[in-house]
């Protein structure tokens, strides 16, 4: 652990934000051992959040306890209008999924326009 903790320093201090993806509330252990600035939230969270209260709860409950860690949180898994007008009243920072673009090279990146949505 010390050593992962001291991979993890190096590269903060080289300037790379570090996250964790999070499934379920065991994921969450690693920001009491790791200077972690993003919390990514797995697709399989966000997926009917209008039907799954299950989902809707724990996202609400990992949310905020990123919220009052001061850590960041990026919704990954948005892939329709729905899902993202669902995931936005959580405190968010960033969302990622299908809806806003496929995956491509850094090539073809570099030509299109981007937008931020928050």
């Amino acid at each position: 652990a010390d050593h992962l903790k001291s991979q993890v320093a190096f590269l903060k201090s080289c300037g790379i934000k570090v996250g964790v993806e999070v499934e379920d509330f065991a994921s969450l252990d690693l920001l009491y051992k790791l200077p972690i600035d993003l919390i990514k939230i797995a697709p399989k969270l966000v997926v009917d959040l209008d039907k799954n209260a299950t989902n809707r709860y724990m996202l609400q409950a990992i949310t905020g306890f990123a919220q009052n860690m001061k850590v960041d949180v990026c919704v990954t898994g948005v892939e329709d209008e729905k899902t993202e007008y669902a995931v936005k009243h959580f405190p968010i920072s960033e969302l990622q999924g299908y809806y806003y673009g496929k995956p491509t090279e850094l090539k073809e990146f570099r030509l299109q326009k981007v937008y931020i949505t928050s």
